[in-house]
């Protein structure tokens, strides 16, 4: 909410303009239903992340959560129309592994960058260029599928693995939490100038904000969290129409190379003339 707020990529969907954050939306064919980011992506299709929040998982072949959450997986991708379109998986927890943030990360990662499930499957199974640890993930993955009745084929086990991301929050660490740093550093730039001061307190209340939408299955947008805010809150304004307005402002500058800069017979300086534009331009009138 906060990165929406700000105009900004969210986690998991970097080329995205986030519309809508939503929460337990399992009713309504999200499977993975904690938290639903909702947008467009450059080309303008509709693009999803669907995020299951788990306090602790391992990703190991006997780890029940991990299992759980393939279940709820398979019922995502059970959509004819998950894998032709802009469609992120998530599983987000608290407690990393060595294993979370760097063997499975490059895993995921090697999934995404090859073109097919056929030269992924044959690196994956050439001796010293994948790992061990990476072969069980895999492993793993497809067992599970299997189990909750998906065909475990190379090309499904890999459109899976391409979409799926891991996130680790440390939010738990409270005081020494870099998560909580980042997103109150990020308060702070989403508020305007005035109200710098006032970015824990935006924290806090987007936290709050958050459960009650959550215990109602809700959902949030810029516009609503902003008037849901007015008043308690000074925000810094559309960043949308920033780029907006300095095209506009160049434009105004080479019309105004072609304008006069006498008027009633005194001559003004070209450059008050500019920045007296540019003023009125940035503050949108």
């Amino acid at each position: 909410m906060l990165a929406m707020l700000k105009d900004a990529p969210v986690r998991g969907l970097p080329d995205v303009a986030v519309e809508c954050v939503a929460f337990q939306r399992a009713a309504d064919g999200q499977p993975l239903d904690d938290v639903i980011i909702h947008g467009r992506d450059g080309a303008g299709r509709r693009a999803t992340l669907q995020a299951q929040v788990k306090r602790e998982i391992t990703f190991a072949p006997k780890d029940g959560v991990f299992k759980k959450v393939v279940g709820q997986i398979a019922e995502a991708i059970d959509d004819q129309t998950f894998f032709t379109g802009h469609n992120i998986l998530a599983i987000a927890t608290a407690k990393a592994t060595s294993h979370m943030v760097g063997t499975y990360q490059e895993l995921l990662g090697r999934a995404r960058a090859h073109a097919s499930a056929s030269a992924f499957m044959r690196h994956l199974d050439t001796p010293k260029l994948y790992s061990d640890d990476m072969r069980t993930f895999v492993s793993t993955l497809r067992g599970h599928l299997k189990d909750h009745g998906v065909n475990d084929d190379s090309e499904t086990v890999w459109q899976v693995l391409r979409r799926l991301q891991i996130h680790f929050y440390d939010f738990l660490a409270k005081e020494s939490s870099e998560s909580e740093a980042n997103a109150r550093a990020r308060a702070a730039d989403v508020l305007h100038e005035d109200a710098k001061g006032e970015a824990s307190n935006l924290w806090d209340a987007l936290i709050v904000r958050a459960i009650q939408l959550a215990a109602d299955g809700g959902e949030a947008t810029t516009q609503s969290l902003t008037e849901y805010f007015r008043g308690r809150f000074r925000f810094e304004g559309d960043r949308r129409y920033h780029a907006v307005r300095a095209r506009v402002a160049d434009a105004a500058s080479l019309a105004l190379a072609d304008v006069s800069t006498t008027v009633h017979g005194v001559s003004l300086p070209r450059t008050k003339q500019m920045d007296a534009m540019r003023a009125a331009v940035a503050s949108g009138t």
